[in-house]
């Protein structure tokens, strides 16, 4: 272990690079959000003007940068990374950002909350939503199936089950 610091210089300089790393992908998504804005833009005058065409670059500048995971995808990571922990909208727009993953919109929770109900409809066997109330806001979590021993046994399928609600809900 290097003497030449300290453990709190260390743990100071950590805090800095993470606080760093949130801002370059903060920086990173505007930069994708104006690539992605000058493309549609570029195709809108191409449509009006279609013998420029010839003029644009061969090349297609993809705007999902760093294999980034985008809307439902991004959603669905973060709850498959923490089965049984349940996120209200807010706390996903949360966990999104400090990936650096929030989705480009003047209104990221909504957003946001699009994705979630997509990954809801999209697979209703392992990711679940609660019901919320006044006190409590309506949360999104996923849990991994069951497969009972006979099942294995036999052949793989999906035991019919009521998913216990995990903590916090």
């Amino acid at each position: 272990m290097p003497e030449s610091i300290s453990e709190a210089e260390a743990r100071e300089m950590l805090h800095k690079f993470q606080e760093a790393r949130v801002i370059a992908y903060r920086d990173l998504g505007h930069a994708e959000g104006r690539i992605q804005g000058m493309t549609e833009a570029i195709r809108g005058l191409i449509k009006a003007f279609p013998d420029l065409a010839e003029e644009v670059d061969d090349v297609e500048v993809e705007v999902q940068v760093l294999g980034r995971p985008k809307g439902s995808d991004a959603v669905r990571q973060i709850l498959v990374s923490q089965p049984n922990t349940a996120f209200s909208v807010n706390e996903m727009v949360q966990a999104l950002n400090i990936r650096g993953w929030l989705p480009l919109s003047e209104n990221p929770a909504n957003a946001v909350r699009v994705a979630l109900e997509r990954v809801i409809a999209a697979d209703d066997n392992m990711f679940f939503k609660s019901r919320g109330d006044e006190n409590n806001p309506v949360r999104y979590y996923f849990q991994p199936l069951e497969i009972s021993q006979t099942a294995l046994d036999a052949k793989w399928v999906n035991v019919p089950r009521v998913a216990p609600k995990p903590e916090g809900i």
